[in-house]
């Protein structure tokens, strides 16, 4: 399944006039987004199937974030980094003045190695 989700991704991504992709790097809130891609995501049984693998893997990290059966989706998307891209600098992918507890899953949909530029973690 991730396999698929990330080739359909791709091939939106790689199916954008270049018009389109200059102007999502030039007003995106991507950050270095030079040979980036901001793709949201439809809710397919095939990224059901990956979702519902990362969060029994993540439930008891997702649970100490205080989320609940309340809890809200509110975006689903890939973010595809392709060869070339530059680093980003260290950020917070949520605001930390919410009151809200939020929390940000990464689902990777291929092997990462030290040669493509890993994201790091840091805990709170």
């Amino acid at each position: 399944a991730c396999a698929r989700v990330r080739t359909t991704a791709l091939a939106e991504a790689a199916a954008r006039p270049w018009t389109a992709r200059l102007r999502e790097a030039l007003s995106s809130e991507i950050r270095a987004p030079w040979r980036r891609a901001h793709v949201a995501l439809d809710l397919t049984d095939d990224v059901k199937t990956v979702l519902a693998a990362a969060t029994v893997r993540a439930a008891p990290s997702l649970l100490t974030a205080g989320l609940d059966d309340e809890s809200h989706l509110v975006e689903l998307s890939c973010m595809i980094a392709f060869p070339g891209a530059t680093e980003q600098a260290a950020h917070a992918d949520v605001p930390r003045d919410t009151e809200t507890p939020t929390c940000t899953l990464w689902v990777l949909l291929q092997d990462v190695g030290l040669e493509s530029g890993p994201t790091h973690v840091f805990p709170d």
